[in-house]
């Protein structure tokens, strides 16, 4: 016992006799742990060498910048400097070029920019930038290849990335979050690939998100959370997969989602919910498979569904739900299977099913229509097989006469089934200049519709089966006809 005392004595007592920190020592109540046998450099005689074989944490209440009197070049673990209220200045550290693990800056107030890192040039686990309230520059780290993640949050001075390098392919995560002054994301531009999460959140000055379009590959989620003054987002043309969920959820200044032209499969989720002000859910020209469940939710402003233009399936549920304006949901008429819910509710102006018909009966598993007040036609060919098996859960109820229950929608079924007319749809769809419609001769009226309701074009008698649209601007519209035997029939379709 007697000896170990000895040695923790003699341990002390070198510590305190290499290290100062600001002409402070450990007994001034400065907080520097070193986890590592000792200081030791490479070249014995060169203290411009030293290598610390072991983690290096600051942490003190009234160091102001920082002194070594031996340099460090490379640290072998972790960099921690961490809660130190009187700490402005990072220069003590400029002799430092390598980290093997984290660098992690954390509950700084005073530090303004990470002056002294100049020479950094490498980290190999994860850069931690978090809770500095006066971090407005990260210039510092223009030099520093970062193989791990980079966490950059709760830094509310920070309005700009500028000083951070970032190459082609990111191994971890990148995490921007609650730093409410940040707009500008320019430094991300060749960002190609992020092997784990993006995740953008709580940044309620970003006003735009269009500096991903190199990104092809994305490892985990990609969410785009909360940005309270995000309105458009037009990056990502490049993006081909996501190996997580895509989630676009509470960015209530959001109008424009943009277009993923090349994305061919999202792995789990695709979420959109909780957008007030959104009115274009983007399309997707490619896209395959999602691998769990398509949610719409909560879409405020929104009147069309996206455009899937290939045919996709999902492995889950499909939900759309408290939709006020949402009228039309024809952009999901490539969709083929779901193999789980169908859940269509609490959706005020949505009228027709027309966009869910192709999807495989045996792939629903339980159907809800719930309070759609204005849905009156549900008698497409997915509704009416799926009522037809049996041992089926389906709740039917609030909806307008043809959908208000189960047998009423099944009463329609049976009458459509016999002039063979259920889910006609115009084609090609989307189009460009004219559309083909599915009637002989014989029509009595016909009526083109905008997507918020205006009456566009309206022809009496008239019996023809191609229109021209040439004069119609780029977005979705609706058609009602009225034949010779005056049945309704509601369509819809997308101009490019």
């Amino acid at each position: 016992m007697r000896k170990k005392y000895h040695f923790y004595l003699l341990l002390f007592i070198c510590l305190f006799s290499f290290i100062s920190i600001s002409g402070q020592s450990l007994s001034d109540g400065v907080s520097l742990v070193i986890a590592s046998e000792a200081i030791s450099s490479e070249n014995g005689d060169q203290p411009s060498r030293t290598l610390l074989n072991g983690d290096l944490i600051i942490q003190s209440n009234s160091l102001q910048d920082i002194k070594l009197p031996n340099p460090i070049r490379q640290v072998q673990g972790n960099v921690s400097i961490q809660y130190n209220p009187a700490l402005q200045s990072l220069l003590g550290l400029q002799s430092l070029q390598h980290i093997e693990g984290d660098l992690r800056i954390v509950g700084n107030p005073g530090l303004y920019d990470l002056s002294g890192l100049d020479n950094l040039q490498y980290i190999g686990g994860d850069l931690v930038l978090r809770n500095n309230a006066q971090l407005a520059r990260l210039a510092g780290l223009e030099k520093v290849a970062i193989k791990g993640s980079i966490i950059i949050a709760s830094n509310p001075a920070l309005a700009t990335l500028e000083g951070l390098t970032v190459g082609a392919d990111l191994q971890g995560h990148l995490r921007l979050q609650t730093n409410m002054n940040l707009h500008d994301l320019n430094t991300l531009s060749s960002l190609e690939s992020v092997e784990g999460d993006l995740l953008i959140a709580n940044n309620s000055s970003l006003k735009t998100i269009a500096v991903f379009n190199e990104l092809s590959s994305i490892g985990g989620d990609l969410r785009l959370v909360f940005n309270a003054g995000l309105e458009e987002i037009t990056a990502f043309s490049q993006l081909q997969s996501i190996g997580g969920s895509l989630v676009v959820e509470g960015n209530r200044s959001l109008s424009r989602l943009g277009v993923f032209p090349e994305l061919l499969t999202i792995a789990k989720e695709f979420l959109l919910r909780n957008l007030p002000a959104l009115e274009e859910a983007g399309s997707f020209s490619r896209l395959n498979n999602i691998g769990t469940q398509l949610r719409l939710i909560k879409l405020a402003s929104l009147s069309a569904a996206p455009i899937f233009e290939q045919n996709f399936s999902l492995g889950s549920h499909l939900e759309i739900r408290n939709n006020v304006e949402l009228t039309e949901i024809s952009g999901l008429a490539k969709l083929q299977a779901i193999n789980g819910k169908l859940i269509v509710r609490h959706n005020a102006q949505l009228t027709s099913l027309i966009g869910l018909g192709a999807i495989e009966a045996t792939s629903i598993r339980e159907l809800e229509l719930l309070y759609n007040p204005l849905l009156d036609f549900c008698h497409v060919t997915s509704v009416c097989n799926f009522l037809n098996r049996e041992d089926i859960v389906a709740k039917v109820e609030l909806n307008t006469t043809n959908c208000a229950t189960a047998p009423a929608i099944q009463d329609q079924c049976q009458t459509e089934l016999v002039t063979g007319n259920v889910d006609l749809q115009v084609f090609p769809n989307p189009a460009t200049d004219h559309i083909q419609l599915p009637f002989q001769a014989g029509t009595r009226s016909l009526r083109l519709i905008s997507s918020n309701g205006q009456t566009l074009r309206e022809l009496n008698n008239w019996s023809g089966t191609r229109l021209s649209i040439q004069d119609l601007a780029a977005g979705s519209y609706y058609l009602e006809i009225v034949d010779q035997h005056d049945q309704v029939r509601r369509l819809s379709f997308v101009k490019q």
